[in-house]
């Protein structure tokens, strides 16, 4: 078994805590068996994620699931790098770059974050602090940044907080692991970026709780 495969669980209890729990097939969150919404649902409702991007393809959670696992491995000093298979290495190596270029230690990886108030899940994939003990969040991808990467890990900071508060914010960083290079995101405005995120709250909420457009009868002009 490479370190990449591992038993098939699609129902896992993430937050015993909160009762939280995930479905690996569909990617969808529950709480005392009701799906609740996660921040990628919420960017996609509001139309930031376009379509085009399918978050639970099979090749898309086959190499992100692998690539996080070896993220991982390598945070905690224990990846066998016989065990890769071939199209994932340079993505790993370009972590290990990112690491020694920037001195980065990881405390928290692949960490489910609820939030009760908004209702809301999410899977943070790294926080941790640079030498400077500045606080961060890591979000790593496998392919090139998008323009809603910044409010994505918003919401993250923002459930984050919820139940590991910080005195100054954390920043925020997207890792771009292809070609072999990392490629360092930071994003500025966390204030601005945790508001449009709670207002793309709103409208999800009141989308699932409302049926949208399609939940209203037509007034008459």
């Amino acid at each position: 078994m490479s370190y990449s495969e591992e038993p098939k669980n699609p129902l896992q209890c993430l937050k015993p805590s909160h009762n939280l729990w995930f479905d690996k097939d569909t990617h969808t969150y529950y709480r005392h068996q009701k799906p609740v919404g996660s921040v990628t649902q919420v960017l996609k409702a509001v139309g930031m994620i376009g379509d085009g991007i399918n978050f639970i393809s099979e090749d898309y959670l086959w190499r992100g699931a692998c690539i996080h696992k070896g993220v991982e491995l390598i945070n905690k000093g224990k990846l066998d790098w016989l065990t890769v298979q071939e199209e994932i290495i340079p993505h790993l190596k370009a972590y290990e770059e990112f690491i020694l270029a920037t001195g980065f230690v990881a405390h928290l990886i692949e960490y489910p974050l609820f939030d009760q108030a908004i209702g809301i899940a999410g899977m943070l994939d790294m926080e941790g602090v640079f030498p400077s003990g500045i606080r961060a969040i890591v979000d790593i991808k496998s392919g090139t940044v998008q323009p809603w990467a910044k409010i994505q890990l918003a919401g993250y900071d923002y459930l984050l907080q919820s139940e590991s508060p910080t005195t100054k914010p954390r920043e925020r960083y997207a890792l771009e692991l292809k070609g072999g290079k990392p490629k360092i995101i930071r994003f500025g405005e966390p204030e601005r970026d945790r508001g449009v995120f709670l207002s793309a709250v709103s409208v999800f909420n009141w989308i699932k709780n409302t049926g949208g457009y399609n939940g209203h009868r037509k007034s008459a002009v």
